[in-house]
């Protein structure tokens, strides 16, 4: 009696295919969920990739390769010198040109202290810049993040609740199926 069906063979064939319609539903919710969030390949893929890989091994010849190596041999000696420090001209200049030559001295370091300060003070600017470009991009990435995880829990987990519904229908139309049949 294939052509005809009683209303309960009925009810239990539709709980099947809500049943089987509900697991579909939530598996496919769990892998578009999962997808969003990881870049990671799904099991299947993986799997195939792992078969194929073995396969693979045994097909391929044998192959040569060649390998460039590079030595370097270190010697280690000894130098020997012989330093002699001397007062310098300071000794047999007069006192007026001893403190010309502090004086410009000074002036030097003091030329070397303000450029160092302005590259200082470029550095720090730079810097801070660079830090509010790095804020703006956590930000962003942040924003980035939470619309993920909207779009997710709005789309995965709705079709996967779907699905729970659906096998929950099944479910109780296969159980009603059985109790009339």
């Amino acid at each position: 009696m294939i052509g005809r069906m009683d209303a309960g063979r009925w009810l239990q064939v539709s709980g099947a295919l809500a049943e089987l319609g509900g697991l579909g539903t939530v598996a496919w919710g769990i892998r578009q969920t999962r997808a969003k969030f990881t870049e990671r390949p799904s099991l299947a893929r993986r799997a195939w990739k792992a078969v194929s890989r073995t396969l693979g091994r045994f097909s391929k010849r044998p192959q040569t390769v060649s390998v460039p190596l590079v030595g370097s041999i270190t010697a280690g000696g000894e130098v020997r010198t012989r330093l002699t420090i001397g007062s310098g001209p300071w000794d047999e200049e007069e006192l007026a040109e001893r403190v010309e030559r502090l004086r410009r001295a000074i002036e030097n370091h003091e030329r070397e202290l303000q450029y160092l300060e302005a590259r200082i003070d470029a550095e720090a600017r730079t810097r801070s810049e660079d830090v509010t470009l790095l804020e703006r991009r956590i930000d962003e990435a942040n924003r980035e993040l939470q619309g993920l995880i909207r779009e997710a829990a709005a789309g995965g987990l709705r079709v996967e609740s779907v699905g729970v519904v659906l096998f929950a229908i099944g479910v109780a139309l296969g159980t009603w199926g059985n109790l009339i049949a």
